[in-house]
């Protein structure tokens, strides 16, 4: 329907993400588009969503370069990858949503060793993601396939960018600056508080 091409979705974690999009992704919507978006979860949904309901500010997204619709083909606009800090600030936004920032055990008892990680089901901004980082960090790309759930066994291919270890996650820290709380109190007790306990 039309009225489906007039709303915008950022969805996160129920909890996990809750102090970014009521805070920090609010803030900034009113601040850029003096509106103030509402947020909704679903039944037997561990997800939070905030919304917009504009058809002009979906409109002027679309005109930024960002397609409609679902994600799944989306490229990042050429006016965001011919600048630095835009460009930043992209990587910024995707790692603050559909980042994760783990602590694995590698070869230990106990988990210590920090990945890096975005997973998507489209490659390209991943791969534009990974050739503006390439020379500042050890970074990877691999493609793997998953089952849809448990119950379903289809698989579906997904690309995931990673990048492992102490340096690589400082690096990443100085050079994105995350704005979402669950990272941040993350890398403050297993990176900072493992190299400084």
């Amino acid at each position: 329907s039309k009225k489906h091409f007039s709303i915008c979705e950022i969805a996160g974690h129920l909890i996990l993400d809750k102090e970014y999009l009521m805070n920090h992704v609010k803030n900034k919507i009113m601040k850029l588009f003096n509106i103030y978006p509402k947020f909704y979860n679903r039944k037997n949904q561990n997800a939070l969503y905030l919304r917009i309901c504009s058809k002009t500010i979906v409109s002027f997204i679309e005109k930024c370069g960002l397609k409609l619709g679902k994600k799944g083909n989306m490229k990042i606009p050429d006016w965001i990858l011919n600048n630095e800090e835009y460009t930043k600030s992209f990587v910024r936004g995707l790692f603050d949503t559909d980042g994760s920032l783990s602590i694995k055990k590698r070869y230990k008892s106990t988990p210590y060793y920090p990945v890096i990680s975005i997973v998507s089901k489209n490659k390209y901004p991943l791969y534009d993601v990974y050739n503006l980082l390439k020379k500042d960090l050890r970074i990877f790309i691999y493609q793997e396939n998953k089952k849809l759930s448990q119950s379903d066994p289809r698989i579906f291919l997904q690309y995931r960018l990673q990048s492992n270890g102490f340096n690589n996650t400082i690096r990443w820290f100085n050079i994105i600056k995350p704005a979402n709380k669950k990272h941040l109190d993350k890398f403050d007790k297993y990176v900072k508080g493992y190299i400084y306990k």
